[in-house]
Formats: C-alpha cells, structure tokens, sequence
C-alpha cells in the first residue's frame, strides 16, 4: 500500500475549513492506512494550536496517525538535500527539506498545499500527491 506523506498545509486546510475540498480524499487516505506523518509535521500542527484543549485533542487525534521512522542517517541527508537545493538557486527551509527527504527514503509522496516543494522535486527525489 502506497505512504502518503500529508504535510502540515493539508491538515490545517481540514481542520480550519468546514467544507475543505481535502476532506473527502484525506479522509480516504486516513481509512485505507495510506496517511502518514513526519515528526516535523506532529510538531508543526501540535505547536499551532490555540490552547491547551486543542492541543490535547489533536495530539490524541493524531495518534492513529502513523508517523515515518528516521533513520540514523537521516539529518546528514537533510544536510545533503539542502546542499544541493541551494546549488540550484533554491533556498529551502530545514523543516521543508526533512520532510522531502523522509518522505523519499520512505518510498511515498508527498501530499502538500505549500508551492515550494515543486521546485524541491525538480532536484530531489520527491514524488508529490495527488498525482497530475
């Protein structure tokens, strides 16, 4: 079964938006086991909310999430990754990177509503969802 990495972007569009065109295929992705996270993902959405209930209910929500592993390479990839990115005219954020990057070396795509990982998959190895 195909990982789908659903960035932070697409979350918040769900959660914030009663009618978010995202709704009906997240919640999909999320029924077939096919919705994954990063770390940095968790962290982005768990420190954006507005209270400490918020918090505790999307931290609970988010638990049958599955999150990516890292591998103990990972960081130094990261590293690699920006390097490259850079060299091509592309100045990425770290957070954006990992989760490019965890999401290649997981085998998935990434599903995301932010524009700056287009010009990341010209360089990197980054497939994104859904695809076109």
């Amino acid at each position: 079964m195909a990982k789908v990495v659903v960035d932070s972007s697409v979350w918040i569009d769900y959660f914030r938006r009663d009618k978010s065109p995202s709704a009906p295929l997240l919640a999909k992705l999320v029924r077939s086991s096919q919705a994954w996270i990063t770390v940095i993902i968790q962290v982005e959405l768990l420190s954006g909310t507005r209270n400490e209930a918020e918090y505790r209910m999307l931290e609970d929500r988010l638990t049958s999430i599955p999150i990516l592993p890292e591998t103990s390479d990972f960081w130094n990839r990261v590293a690699r990754a920006r390097f490259r990115l850079a060299r091509h005219g592309i100045q990425a954020a770290v957070t954006d990177v990992s989760i490019a990057v965890m999401t290649s070396l997981n085998g998935g795509s990434l599903w995301t509503l932010d524009r700056q990982f287009g010009p990341m998959a010209k360089v990197l190895p980054l497939r994104l969802y859904p695809f076109k």
